[in-house]
């Protein structure tokens, strides 16, 4: 699967890419996937889109962001965080829950750690075929709404494993967590409305937003969409067939890691990757 860059829009091209466009803040492309025995009437997929802060140099000298293929004639840099209300006080979190270079999922999860103050992931929705498929509207079914954790009961985290130079994501419509009630709204931020038809065998990619400031909320997002007719629901869950989890991130205190890579230019001298802490950059939570 190839990845197309419009813009500041994130679109997946499975097979032969036929038309483009944009419209109304979400993004369009015309492939030619088709199922031969029995496919689905729609296909959904999604990714997390990662938190990033500016930075206003490279992470190492000129000579070695050249090496990596950074822009150095960009005034700021983007550097990408992951970041995790985790329900464990600080004082037991003393060390990075990694695994290798990444989060350790069997340790960190929506069971146990939620999305500090909001979620961000691309929905990618599209019909089997050339057959007109409407999307009536996307929500947010809340699974589990409980009252955030007490202060000293969790821990703010982050981790920066990767170098600095990626392209943020544009948001694109947002959902509001607090206002109660089983479900939530997803409202889009530009001219575009639901319901949205797609035709032509194209994909729809939606850049989601799901925030709270006062919610310990376990949600999923649903693709409520018709097809001759037929109305239907269609759920998208994260890895590992788990909900989504997001907490509000005020009132905890703050830890931070650093991944520092091996054989390094920028650090020769490390024979092995290392984690060091580092101060916690508030604009990961921005």
């Amino acid at each position: 699967m190839a990845t197309v860059v419009i813009g500041p829009v994130v679109v997946a091209v499975a097979g032969a890419v036929t038309g483009l466009a944009v419209t109304g803040g979400f993004s369009w492309v015309a492939d030619a996937v088709k199922g031969d025995d029995g496919p689905p009437p729609v296909y959904v997929s999604g990714e997390r889109s990662p938190r990033a802060v500016e930075s206003k140099a490279p992470a190492a000298s000129e000579d070695l962001a050249r090496g990596k293929g950074l822009d150095l004639q960009r005034p700021l840099y983007l550097c990408p965080w992951d970041a995790r209300v985790v329900k464990t006080p600080p004082g037991k979190l003393v060390a990075p829950p990694v695994r290798g270079r990444a989060l350790d999922s069997s340790r960190v999860s929506s069971r146990n750690a939620g999305d500090p103050d909001r979620t961000t992931i691309t929905l990618y929705i599209q019909p089997e075929g050339n057959r007109p498929l409407v999307v009536r509207e996307i929500r947010i079914k809340v699974v589990a709404r409980a009252p955030v954790p007490a202060q000293g009961e969790a821990t703010v985290l982050g981790l920066q494993t990767a170098g600095c130079g990626g392209a943020e994501e544009t948001v694109t419509a947002r959902a509001d967590l607090d206002g109660g009630g089983p479900y939530a709204r997803v409202v889009p931020t530009g001219k575009t409305a639901f319901p949205l038809e797609i035709t032509g065998g194209r994909t729809l990619a939606v850049d989601l937003t799901v925030a709270t400031k006062h919610c310990d909320c376990t949600w999923v997002p649903e693709i409520v969409w018709a097809k001759d007719g037929e109305a239907h629901t269609t759920p998208w869950l994260d890895k590992g067939d788990l909900p989504f989890r997001t907490i509000p991130s005020a009132g905890y205190r703050r830890v931070a890691w650093k991944l520092l890579y091996a054989n390094d230019i920028a650090d020769p001298g490390l024979t092995e990757d290392k984690w060091v802490p580092v101060p916690f950059d508030e604009r990961i939570l921005e």
